[in-house]
């Protein structure tokens, strides 16, 4: 035989009280007729669900919630029982946690007791999905925290490796012959390599589990400001960044919006075609609301969508995804430098910042398109 479940039941008025039990006649119910004889009960007991009336002797029902809200209480699933069904009352109680409304005298026994059958099954899934929530934030504060420590431990040796690298290049370099020279110049190389490799890992572990605080970016702004970072591989290569002149304002960290700017345009720069100068055009457009975005999504806030295309070399349809993972190198590295993690920093950002990322071929036009979604700033 399965236990009987205990509800404690919050009403100043007797004759509630009484038709409630009358509802629930296998249920083990308590009493409470104030606030602080409830929250007594709350702290010393084990309830299954809590059915509360908003009005009490001393003090208002929400007051409880809120508490029970503050504290992360798991104490019980409430159901809140009042005499009106306002949109603002009801709104208040579901932030501060109420599983459920019944209004009273228009509920019956079978109402009743699906009403607590229900709020105990989103109840119990809520306190699930907060379980999980809270060991994922402990996972990404030790990764964190393993992230800077193998980051520390692994630049030390290589800071002294270099330092050793250079001294032994200035003394001894006419010493070494041309195959010694060689040698010891990859080694710095790949001593400098790792370095930078170390480095983006930690920028990477950094942003996929740091908080994220938005404002609004004037995006024109920060392409200008981003063409002239980039001015020199631009002159070197020939090439060309349009833009439209004017970009509509995301919400955003404006130090990783400016990077994956950085990064994606610099990688059409880098992944030019030889055969002609490179040419990059940057785009956005915001969404409309009640218009499902180019990733298929109906969006939940106003987005806006840049795309950056250019006319490199391209990749292939089914190259496209794989061009996000982290060292996924589509491409000799003595040809093109990089640690193959640019792209996986990119996909982090804007992941973040609440949107998505995506690359694709031009069809028949020579090159690559990205396209990344951000949250639009109000006008």
């Amino acid at each position: 035989m399965s236990k009987a479940l205990r509800i404690l039941l919050i009403e100043d008025d007797k004759v509630d009280r009484r038709r409630v039990r009358r509802m629930l006649p296998e249920f083990e119910i308590e009493e409470a007729e104030q606030l602080q004889g409830a929250l007594e009960l709350l702290e010393g007991g084990d309830f299954d669900c809590v059915l509360l009336d908003l009005n009490l002797p001393d003090g208002d029902g929400t007051e409880l919630l809120e508490r029970l809200h503050e504290a992360e209480a798991s104490l019980a699933p409430v159901i809140v029982l009042t005499g009106q069904m306002e949109e603002n009352l009801i709104k208040s109680c579901l932030q501060a946690g109420a599983q459920d409304f019944l209004i009273k005298g228009e509920f019956d026994s079978d109402a009743l007791q699906r009403a607590i059958r229900h709020a105990r099954e989103r109840y119990a899934q809520a306190e699930v999905l907060l379980e999980q929530s809270k060991a994922l934030q402990r996972s990404n504060v030790d990764l964190e925290r393993f992230a800077y420590a193998a980051s520390h431990d692994l630049q030390e040796p290589l800071r002294t490796l270099k330092a050793m690298g250079q001294r032994l290049h200035e003394r001894h370099a006419g010493d070494l012959g041309d195959s010694g020279g060689e040698l010891l110049e990859r080694m710095l190389g790949a001593t400098e390599r790792m370095q930078t490799l170390i480095a983006d890992l930690l920028d990477l572990s950094r942003i996929s589990t740091g908080q994220v605080e938005l404002e609004p970016i004037a995006l024109d702004r920060l392409l200008d400001e981003v063409r002239l970072d980039l001015e020199a591989s631009l002159r070197d290569s020939g090439g060309e960044l349009r833009g439209p002149g004017e970009l509509p304002q995301a919400l955003g960290v404006e130090s990783q919006l400016r990077r994956v700017l950085v990064n994606l345009i610099g990688n059409a720069l880098k992944f030019r075609d030889p055969e002609r100068a490179p040419l990059v055009e940057v785009s956005g457009a915001l969404v409309r609301a009640g218009r499902r975005d180019s990733f298929g999504a109906r969006p939940r806030y106003r987005r806006l969508e840049v795309s950056i295309q250019d006319n490199g070399i391209g990749i292939q349809a089914e190259q496209c995804a794989e061009v996000f993972q982290a060292f996924k190198r589509l491409h000799s590295r003595t040809r093109y430098e990089g640690t193959g993690i640019g792209l996986a920093i990119c996909k982090a950002i804007v992941e973040r910042h609440g949107g998505q990322i995506r690359a694709e071929p031009r069809g028949d036009s020579p090159g690559t398109r990205f396209v990344f979604t951000l949250r639009a700033a109000k006008a």
